[in-house]
């Protein structure tokens, strides 16, 4: 994935855009920054266990989706827990 890496802010990547950067490459970019990570670890959260994720889960699967994990495992895993089959 070529594109700049930040946790600078939007700027960045509005330069990056105007700059030739297409705009897939540009989400592509951002959901891999620790605050991409930390969104898709909310909305999975919301999605599968409708509540926001504690700290310690939020940490974990941001790290764990930072260093490789796809979205679609993280999904998977979430899916399959005790917590998400106990929900009413």
């Amino acid at each position: 994935m070529a594109g700049p890496r930040t946790t600078l802010g939007g700027q960045v990547w509005i330069n990056a855009l105007n700059n030739g950067l297409s705009r897939t490459a540009a989400a592509e970019g951002i959901r891999e920054t620790p605050e991409g990570a930390h969104e898709e670890v909310l909305s999975l959260y919301l999605q599968y266990l409708h509540r926001v994720p504690d700290q310690a889960g939020q940490a974990g699967f941001s790290s764990a989706l930072l260093n490789g994990t796809s979205r679609e495992q993280l999904a998977a895993f979430i899916a399959a827990s005790d917590e998400y089959f106990s929900r009413p």
